[in-house]
């Protein structure tokens, strides 16, 4: 199993960005995962940085319904529309606003 942090407010590489925010990006086997998706982009960039191909994540878990945690969330899915996403009672449509156009796409659990 790898576990990266993609976003966080600390720096533990130089050559990553940092923010308030939490993404963590998680694989096992063939199966990837994002927990969280950050404040902002920043994620992605990083990402890049590290060699790590987010359009392969199968998996995006949405831990609760703060900026901090699903603000890149938008530009995940401009990346990748295929992933499922999950999150609990509290990420709903009122939580996250534009998640009503991805709402009906069938990439959407709630758990």
């Amino acid at each position: 199993m790898k576990l990266i942090v993609l976003a966080d407010n600390r720096r533990t590489d130089a050559s990553l960005d940092t923010e308030h925010g939490l993404c963590l990006y998680v694989e096992t086997g063939t199966t990837r995962y994002l927990l969280d998706t950050g404040r902002t982009e920043l994620f992605i960039r990083n990402a890049e940085r590290l060699g790590i191909d987010l359009t392969t994540v199968d998996y995006v878990f949405l831990s609760h319904a703060h900026a901090d945690h699903t603000g890149g969330l938008e530009a995940f899915l401009a990346l990748n529309d295929t992933a499922t996403c999950t999150f609990t009672p509290g990420c709903d449509q009122r939580s996250i606003l534009f998640v009503q156009t991805w709402w009906f796409s069938g990439h959407w659990r709630a758990v």
